[in-house]
């Protein structure tokens, strides 16, 4: 009987830590190539055109900020864009930051606006717009005020489905517990 409570243990103690190992980085010690677009995808603004390697916490470009318009900090899994000074809406293609994966080795990146983080009034997952290699954050038509930030929160693709939340590891590892004390008692002594 006593080896039937270690494994239930040993079956909890597995579900409550399997989404707690360490990651691979998905930025960090990444080059990222970042352009300043306006008034369109094809067209670099003023020659803003960088390289940066991603460092935790990373801010990349910091006052007066990248194209004089926004600070953009730059972690393993969150791009941060921040408005250095109002901007108006302009009825323009696209307004806004490109960033690139330049040597192609971060994994396929799946990226999505963090809600609770974003405070440009009418910033939406229609503005940012990604292949497995490139994001775009587009401020064309929209008014962004100083201290304004868009946050966008990344995953490898392959992540996206495969890690389940703390919520539902918590519940597996009640339902093998309840299943183990159920079969204990059943058991008797």
């Amino acid at each position: 009987m006593r080896p039937s409570r270690a494994i239930v243990l040993a079956a909890a103690i597995l579900a409550l830590t399997a989404g707690t190992a360490n990651a691979t980085p998905l930025l960090l010690g990444s080059t990222i190539e970042l352009t300043y677009l306006f008034p369109d995808t094809s067209t670099v603004f003023s020659g803003n055109q960088l390289n940066v390697v991603v460092g935790d916490p990373g801010v990349e470009f910091p006052f007066p900020g990248f194209a004089g318009f926004v600070e953009i900090e730059i972690t393993d899994t969150n791009i941060s864009l921040t408005a250095l000074r109002n901007g108006g809406p302009n009825n323009v293609v696209f307004d806004g930051v490109r960033l690139f994966d330049v040597l192609g080795l971060i994994p396929a990146w799946t990226p999505a606006l963090n809600v609770g983080g974003t405070t440009v009034s009418g910033f939406g997952s229609s503005q940012l717009t990604f292949d497995p290699d490139t994001i775009f954050v587009n401020f064309a038509g929209l008014t962004v005020l100083q201290g304004q930030t868009v946050s966008i929160d990344l995953a490898p693709q392959s992540d996206v489905t495969a890690v389940p939340e703390p919520a539902s590891l918590s519940l597996l590892a009640l339902g093998l517990g309840a299943a183990g004390l159920r079969r204990l008692r059943r058991r008797g002594p």
